[in-house]
């Protein structure tokens, strides 16, 4: 692990509780080793099981494009708007859930006219993250598509927007439910959605997007000890 610091606090990410969140204190009340600032489940022990910058040299190799046109950017993942249908990137290895995915990322544009959409997997049939609608409110937007087909969807509280900064979280427990949180990193306006799953997929880590140009600066993932 380098000097670098994904968040700006002035922790190194190697020492950082909470690598992708700004928390110079470090607060970390359970001591678990997750700070309080993004801690997903404070009664229950959790760990970073895997966090990664892509600023960092080699935080690529975990990574391969399944379909479409992620590219890989000297300090992050980059999918282009203009890119037609779905483009999926693929964790090649993951931690075991029940876990919590925690995707920090810009929106560089969005397309004049198109819908689109960018969203993150704890499993390839439960998405979980933000649409962008043509003349309807803009959503964060959680999928269970195995089993019985069913999703959920919350308003935003303002459109998205070219340099928006977001996070999404999805906490993920197969069999269980699905809790999606979408933020604005700068206003800390967020949204929730939620669906009961009632089938158990098959594990899986990624991003999906469609028609919104994004870059993607870090992945971590939560999940208990």
């Amino acid at each position: 692990m380098t000097s670098h610091d994904e968040d700006g606090d002035g922790v190194r990410d190697g020492c950082d509780v909470c690598p992708g969140i700004p928390d110079p204190m470090q607060a970390d009340g359970d001591g678990d080793g997750v700070g309080d600032a993004c801690d997903p489940d404070p009664a229950t022990a959790q760990h970073i099981a895997l966090f990664e910058s892509f600023a960092e040299a080699g935080a690529a190799s975990n990574w391969q494009v399944k379909t479409g046109s992620w590219m890989f950017a000297p300090d992050a993942v980059v999918f282009t708007s203009t890119q037609a249908g779905y483009s999926v990137l693929d964790a090649t290895t993951r931690p075991a859930p029940p876990v919590t995915i925690e995707v920090g990322l810009t929106i560089d544009n969005l397309v004049a006219g198109e819908g689109g959409l960018v969203m993150v997997f704890g499993d390839a049939d439960v998405p979980c993250g933000i649409l962008h609608y043509v003349g309807s409110p803009d959503v964060v937007r959680v999928e269970d598509n195995a089993g019985t087909s069913v999703n959920m969807e919350t308003e935003l509280a303002a459109p998205l927007h070219a340099g928006q900064r977001i996070r999404i979280a999805d906490t993920y427990a197969p069999g269980d439910s699905v809790h999606c949180t979408v933020t604005d990193r700068d206003t800390g306006a967020s949204a929730v959605a939620h669906v009961m799953l009632d089938a158990v997929p098959e594990d899986h880590l990624g991003l999906k997007a469609t028609t919104i140009g994004v870059h993607v600066e870090y992945v971590v993932v939560y999940a208990p000890t």
